[in-house]
């Protein structure tokens, strides 16, 4: 079964994923590994238009191969888009490895706050979790105009209700620390 890494916001497949050793072990377990970057990110098309971004889910089955079923590992963002398309497209996926997503699945990100730091810099005085979320995007090398209307698109919430129609086995990982995923819990009910 071919396995789908999917970075998240501000990363790009080879700045999360190449090289790493989870991509090594995969790769010499024999599976097929899909390299993907979300749109907006890495070296596939940018838009600086939020709407463009507004099915994003969408745009990400778009470049997953046809009539196979997958396993698929996701972080943060990649990680909601997976689940997302998961619950809507049920037979698609057999297991999914989800990081970095907990409560937060269902609460709207802070896309201005985010976008602002992005491209105008951060206050002093800025929270540390912000800060390193917009460090780290800053420093990816990614086209900011478009990390900024990604993470200001339309927001298409998942709603528990579509989340039960997941039939893939899936593995939640959340850090202790994690001050962007929120508790684990509302998303593993």
């Amino acid at each position: 079964t071919p396995v789908v890494l999917l970075h998240g916001w501000g990363g790009s497949y080879a700045m999360t994923w190449r090289n790493s050793t989870l991509e090594h072990s995969l790769r010499a377990a024999g599976r097929q590994v899909i390299e993907l970057d979300l749109p907006g990110h890495g070296t596939g098309p940018v838009s600086h238009e939020p709407s463009d971004y507004e099915f994003i889910a969408d745009l990400v089955a778009e470049s997953l191969p046809a009539d196979s079923v997958l396993d698929a590992i996701g972080f943060s963002l990649g990680g909601k888009l997976l689940l997302q398309l998961a619950a809507e497209q049920p037979g698609r996926f057999r297991r999914l490895a989800v990081g970095g997503v907990g409560g937060n699945l269902f609460l709207p990100e802070a896309g201005e706050a985010v976008s602002k730091g992005l491209l105008e810099g951060l206050p002093d005085d800025a929270p540390t979790v912000l800060r390193s979320v917009v460090d780290e995007a800053r420093a990816s090398g990614n086209d900011l105009r478009g990390m900024s209307a990604v993470i200001r698109r339309p927001p298409r919430p998942v709603t528990p209700e579509a989340l039960a129609e997941i039939r893939a086995d899936v593995l939640l990982l959340v850090g202790a620390e994690d001050g962007i995923a929120g508790l684990l819990e509302p998303l593993a009910a």
